[in-house]
């Protein structure tokens, strides 16, 4: 029995240290895929910035994106559940929750 629960540990033990292994390979790919999409967005920015023709497309999104948010804020049940949201962040202010 005393065999068996020290195989059973030392399996144990074996399998925290691949875990321990895979969760830090996870951790660095996750690390370097966040630096990645930081860099892109970098990018994108310099590119909208540094082309005419993206800025004025970027411009054309944004007033797009603007209207369409006017439209559904104005629909009478989005109206509703916005009030309904804006009384719940009170609330939550109100209970010193701060609020986002």
């Amino acid at each position: 029995m005393r065999v068996f629960v020290c195989l059973a540990i030392i399996a144990g033990l074996a399998f925290m240290a691949f875990a321990g292994d895979d969760f830090d390979k996870l951790d660095a790919l996750k690390e370097k895929r966040a630096s990645l999409a930081l860099k892109m967005h970098k990018k994108r920015v310099e590119m909208i910035k540094s082309d005419p023709s993206l800025m004025e497309l970027q411009k054309k999104i944004i007033a797009l994106e603007k209207e369409l948010a006017i439209r559904i804020d104005n629909n009478p049940e989005m109206r509703k559940m916005l009030d309904e949201l804006a009384e719940l962040d009170r609330e939550i202010k109100n209970a010193g929750g701060g609020g986002d």
